[in-house]
């Protein structure tokens, strides 16, 4: 019988995407003042996040990492 505590059952942790060969970061988006939702957005490693053509930030989830 397996433990939930066990590292070597725990899968890889997800947190860093790499697009266009730059680090992607999730940083969470506070949108209540804007009339928006609170979720994780995409930020990258200088500072800027990854805004969709409509002019909000790009979910994490949504963002797809370059193949490896």
């Amino acid at each position: 019988m397996g433990s939930k505590n066990n590292p070597a059952a725990r899968g890889k942790a997800g947190g860093i995407k790499k697009v266009g060969g730059k680090i992607i970061k999730p940083v969470l988006f506070i949108g209540k003042y804007v009339g928006q939702a609170n979720y994780m957005a995409g930020q990258n490693e200088t500072g800027q996040m990854l805004m969709a053509a409509s002019g909000t930030p790009v979910p994490f989830a949504d963002i797809i990492p370059d193949q490896e």
